[in-house]
């Protein structure tokens, strides 16, 4: 029983030795993983929604208006804010 065993074992082991080396022997190469990587990349840009040059004027100025109103708002309060530190510390 014991020897069985034992050869059950040492035949397991075989086995694990010839799938680890087999499988280093397919790893791919760096080669043929850059290449897998380009592919990919390209599969995944020709997914991408792109927007239409319509949507991107408007989004654009949308951003350009907003920064705009927001530094507007800023300026104000930093002016404001400025007299009254004036007037209070002056």
């Amino acid at each position: 029983m014991a020897e069985q065993e034992k050869q059950q074992l040492e035949k397991q082991q075989k086995e694990k030795q010839q799938k680890e080396k087999s499988q280093k022997e397919k790893k791919p190469s760096i080669f043929q993983k850059l290449a897998r990587f380009v592919k990919d990349i390209y599969s995944e840009l020709k997914k991408v929604l792109w927007p239409s040059r319509k949507q991107v004027i408007n989004n654009t100025l949308t951003v350009i208006i907003t920064c705009l109103v927001l530094g507007g708002i800023i300026w104000i309060l930093d002016f404001a804010l400025g007299k009254l530190y004036t007037l209070v510390f002056a």
